[in-house]
């Protein structure tokens, strides 16, 4: 079974395209697993338009998805991600909360699922973060 740590990419993608509805089912079809962290609920938890809506949707997530914890070992991913992007001439290619989630998903040997282009900066960098996009790149809005 693979376990997919799901970037807030796909979700806000989910509701709007049929295309995106169908990979992820595909994914859970094939028995892959579909994973949050910390920071995946607080990216989409940003997202709420009010606190019932943010009450809802952490229900939702935290009782549909594996939570995976933040762990020392993550955070000493994250920190040698951002070496290895630095040493690759992209210091500054990905975002702080997609390099967090990079390493929680690298230490849990997740795969991350996304539509963000920031995953291919970091696993251009550093391979051991494994990464796939949910859906073709520019193949959905």
């Amino acid at each position: 079974m693979t376990r997919y740590l799901v970037d807030n990419s796909v979700w806000q993608r989910l509701p709007r395209s049929a295309e995106v509805r169908s990979a992820v089912g595909a994914l859970l079809e094939a028995e892959g697993e579909l994973c949050c962290c910390a920071l995946s609920l607080d990216e989409f938890g940003y997202s709420a338009r009010s606190a019932a809506d943010h009450r809802l949707s952490m229900d939702r997530l935290l009782s549909s998805f594996l939570f995976l914890p933040s762990s020392a070992a993550a955070d000493a991913e994250a920190a040698a991600i951002r070496a290895a992007l630095w040493l690759a001439g992209t210091g500054r290619a990905a975002g702080v909360v997609d390099v967090a989630i990079a390493a929680v998903a690298a230490a849990a040997d997740a795969v991350v699922l996304h539509y963000d282009s920031d995953f291919d900066d970091i696993t251009a960098a550093h391979p051991v973060v494994r990464s796939r996009w949910v859906v073709p790149r520019g193949s959905v809005d």
